[in-house]
């Protein structure tokens, strides 16, 4: 076991999230101030970690669990003028689809992504343009 026992914290056995600590390794983090820990995953995997990332929480896995399935269903929720239906199997640039019934009746489909950016999001019908293009173009401000 690298230094002396006595000067650092045992965490050998503990669990915390998905991460069981095993060992205190021999490795040292990049910059030479203190030393990996080995853990094992609920997967299995044993990976090198600092603990203070693991007692934190900002490493609660190996990189087994994708990101997309721990991402919030919002099904049922309101964003705007929509409502979120269902989530679609289908995904968009890798981000799930949801179906969405707007507040005229309309029903779309589009990332939560996308529309979180919208100042009021809809389907289309609250940002329509007040004049036509030929009143537009005629208008003066």
């Amino acid at each position: 076991m690298p230094g002396n026992p006595k000067t650092w914290n045992n965490y050998t056995g503990q669990k915390f999230n998905s991460l069981t600590f095993l060992r205190k390794s021999k490795v040292k983090e990049r910059h030479g101030t203190a030393f990996l820990w080995e853990v094992q995953c609920d997967c299995g995997k044993i990976i090198l970690a600092k603990a203070t990332h693991v007692l934190s929480s900002s490493k609660k896995h190996c990189g087994c669990q994708p990101f997309e399935s721990r991402r919030i269903d919002r099904t049922g929720t309101r964003l705007g003028c929509l409502t979120f239906i269902s989530k679609l199997d289908e995904k968009r640039f890798g981000t799930s689809l949801y179906e969405c019934k707007c507040d005229c009746g309309n029903i779309i489909k589009a990332t939560y992504n996308k529309l979180s950016l919208l100042v009021l999001p809809s389907c289309g019908c609250k940002n329509k343009n007040k004049y036509s293009r030929k009143e537009f173009a005629n208008a003066s401000f």
